[in-house]
């Protein structure tokens, strides 16, 4: 027969254990992570951008074109501050991206190269936790962003290499599963926007990608 301190003692032992079990997946909630993605690039360069560029190297331009899309890939380090919120360190290389620029001033000349980007990243992580490992989140933050434009002439053409560092605006959003405990796998949208200069091309990037992440 079950007496009041009987009961009593059940109960606590109950909501000890509770507690117990709350406190354990809270914890797997917090902490460092880290993570790495591949993917695909796709440029939206300001309509004639690298065509100025390279008219600003004394060079008139007729008509150019290039590439929209490349290989991208990125590496970070992030703390999960709670359930519902993160924060990120990382690094990302936008790509390569080839052009052409036809000259003016004779048949059959142009000036060839690539526009690439990368940079250092920070962003804060907002989280939606689902169903059955899986989440919803979204990106904010800034991009540290090194450019460059490399040149090559058509013979008796001279040109010349120019970068250029800016800070720009990062954000993003994405869906994460989690594989096990310690791993997830994601998939992710981010969108790069004041990257360049004059000099070497400017405007926007967005990136696709897959990726995996660790948490200890």
């Amino acid at each position: 027969m079950n007496t009041p301190i009987k009961s009593c003692r059940s109960i606590l032992f109950s909501l000890g254990i509770g507690a117990c079990l709350m406190s354990s997946a809270f914890a797997a909630e917090t902490g460092p992570y880290v993570g790495a993605s591949l993917g695909a690039g796709v440029s939206a360069l300001k309509k004639g951008g690298i065509d100025s560029a390279v008219g600003a190297q004394g060079l008139q331009v007729s008509s150019g074109s290039s590439d929209t899309q490349n290989t991208t890939y990125g590496f970070n380090l992030g703390y999960r501050v709670n359930r519902y919120a993160a924060v990120e360190l990382g690094y990302v290389n936008l790509g390569k991206y080839g052009y052409q620029s036809n000259l003016a001033s004779a048949a059959n000349q142009a000036v060839t190269g690539e526009f690439e980007a990368q940079g250092a990243t920070l962003a804060g992580v907002g989280i939606l936790p689902l169903s059955h490992g899986v989440s919803l989140y979204g990106k904010l933050g800034l991009i540290q962003a090194h450019t460059k434009l490399s040149a090559v002439g058509s013979p008796g053409v001279a040109t010349s290499n120019t970068s250029h560092d800016s800070t720009g605006m990062l954000s993003g959003a994405g869906l994460s599963y989690d594989l096990s405990k310690a791993v997830a796998a994601t998939v992710e949208w981010n969108h790069y926007s004041g990257l360049g200069n004059p000099e070497t091309g400017y405007g926007k990037l967005n990136t696709y990608t897959a990726g995996l992440k660790y948490s200890f």
